[in-house]
């Protein structure tokens, strides 16, 4: 016969007496706390990152001027394109 090998966690739990339920509760805080700070580090984090990033690149360009000669067509047709962005948001 072979035999099984299994590799897995071992968190340290802490066993309570439940009044209301009239049970032993265990609970690993290690473990909420180690998948809270993974989530965090690993989702959270680079979000926020990516957020900051494109918000400052959308309003770099947002309050750029066209380069070359100005004119007031220009000018006009430029206000007009970032109305139409404005209404599509």
């Amino acid at each position: 016969m072979e035999s099984v090998t299994y590799c897995g966690w071992t968190w340290p739990t802490e066993v309570s007496w439940d009044e209301e339920r009239g049970e032993c509760v265990s609970a690993t805080p290690g473990r909420r706390l180690y998948y809270l700070l993974v989530t965090v580090t690993l989702f959270f984090l680079p979000v926020a990152i990516m957020l900051t990033a494109y918000s400052l690149i959308v309003w770099k360009l947002w309050i750029s001027q066209m380069p070359g000669e100005r004119s007031a067509a220009n000018i006009n047709a430029q206000c007009r394109a970032k109305k139409k962005v404005r209404a599509a948001f």
